[in-house]
C-alpha cells in the first residue's frame, strides 16, 4: 500500500512540474515566433498561446463533464490531429517558423499523453478534481512548501517569458 502511495505522489509531482513549465514555455513560443518569422501585428501574438488549447478535451469532457475515459481519449486524439494540422498551417506553411511548429507539436503530443494518463490513472484525476476549475492547469499540491516552490518557479518563468515576448513583439530584439 505504501508503494502505491509513493508512485501516486511521484506521478502527481511530475504532473505539477509539467504544468510549472508548460504555460511559460508556451508564452515563450510567442516571442520565438516573432523572432523567427518577423510577424509584428498584435493579433498574431496570441496564436502560439493557443497551443494550450491542446488540453481542451481533457478539461471539458474528462474533468468538467466527467465523461467516460474512452470518449475523452478519442476526443483528445481527434483534437490532437486538428491542432497538429493548425500548427502546421500557421507556423510552418504560412509563416515559416519551424522551431515554433515543432515545439507546438511537442506540446500537443505531451498534452495527448497526459490526457490519457489523467483519464486512466484515477489517483491523478482525483487529485486534479480536488481543486477548482481555474486551477486545473496550474501546479497544485497538497504540500504547502511544494506548492509555494512550484508556483514561485511558475511565476518567475511566466514573468520572464512575458517580458521576452513583449520585447520581441515590439521590435526591441531584431
Amino acid at each position: 500500500m505504501k508503494m502505491r502511495h509513493c508512485g501516486s505522489r511521484n506521478i502527481i509531482l511530475i504532473w505539477n512540474i509539467y504544468l510549472t513549465i508548460l504555460i511559460p514555455f508556451v508564452v515563450l513560443l510567442s516571442g520565438i515566433w516573432h523572432l523567427e518569422s518577423g510577424v509584428r501585428h498584435g493579433k498574431a501574438a496570441g496564436l502560439p498561446i493557443a497551443v494550450i488549447l491542446a488540453f481542451l478535451p481533457l478539461v471539458l469532457f474528462g474533468l468538467k463533464w466527467k465523461m467516460d475515459s474512452t470518449f475523452t481519449i478519442i476526443a483528445s486524439c481527434v483534437w490532437f490531429i486538428f491542432m497538429w494540422k493548425m500548427a502546421y498551417y500557421f507556423f510552418y506553411d504560412k509563416t515559416n517558423s519551424p522551431i515554433v511548429y515543432y515545439s507546438s507539436v511537442v506540446v500537443n503530443i505531451t498534452a495527448l499523453m497526459w490526457s490519457i494518463i489523467v483519464k486512466e490513472y484515477k489517483p491523478l484525476e482525483e487529485h486534479i478534481l480536488k481543486y477548482r476549475q481555474d486551477q486545473w492547469l496550474v501546479p497544485c499540491s497538497e504540500n504547502y512548501k511544494e506548492n509555494k516552490v512550484l508556483r514561485s518557479i511558475w511565476l518567475v518563468c511566466f514573468i520572464g517569458t512575458v517580458v521576452f515576448s513583449f520585447v520581441c513583439q515590439w521590435g526591441g530584439v531584431k
